[in-house]
């Protein structure tokens, strides 16, 4: 499903909600039975559709939110040679995407200056993903220092050591991926 068929999902089950709380608030004992049976249907559908939208929202049908999935803590990040203290909101999934990488790159043409301490030295190896970070937290950890290997591949300083971004030379892919994030709406904040 595209993205824009998705955020169309989303406002109709938006107002779907409002439609039931309004009801549901209006509520008293002269309510019709029939009325009442067709509401409570309604809801029932309503649930339906917000279980499809977590679907398509985690990617894929087997990524299910863990019970209690949301937090919000200090998050204590030790690396070799910094530490890394932030609140952050994180979310806890069992599988956060099924596009993990499944090659190991073949990096033996890069020449890697010794002074860039790398925050994982065997970033080119295909593991799987463990972390996914949002852009607000992504800009606060990343650092103005950068090195320019080539005119498709860079290093950059973060926190943790310096990452890879970019291409290597003489690879093409006909395959792309891309997400956003439109609102950060809950339903708990209709």
């Amino acid at each position: 499903m595209d993205i824009f068929k998705l955020n169309k999902a989303k406002t109709s089950l938006k107002g779907s909600i409002t439609i039931i709380v309004t009801f549901m608030d209006n509520v008293s004992e002269h309510v019709d039975i029939t009325e009442l049976e067709v509401k409570l249907k309604t809801i029932d559908q309503l649930q339906r559709k917000i279980e499809e939208l977590k679907e398509l929202l985690f990617g894929l049908e087997t990524a299910k939110p863990t019970e209690e999935a949301e937090f919000e803590e200090d998050l204590y990040v030790k690396h070799v040679w910094t530490i890394w203290r932030e609140n952050v909101e994180f979310f806890v999934t069992e599988k956060i995407t099924g596009l993990t990488p499944s090659v190991t790159l073949d990096v033996s043409e890069i020449k890697i200056p010794e002074f860039l301490e790398l925050s994982d030295p065997y970033f080119y190896e295909a593991k799987e993903i463990h972390a996914l970070l949002n852009a607000d937290i992504f800009f606060r950890i990343i650092k103005d220092n950068a090195y320019k290997v080539n005119k498709e591949l860079l290093f950059r300083e973060t926190e943790f050591g310096w990452i890879v971004a970019g291409r290597l030379q003489g690879t093409k892919t006909n395959k792309f991926s891309c997400y956003l994030l439109k609102d950060n709406d809950s339903v708990e904040d209709h």
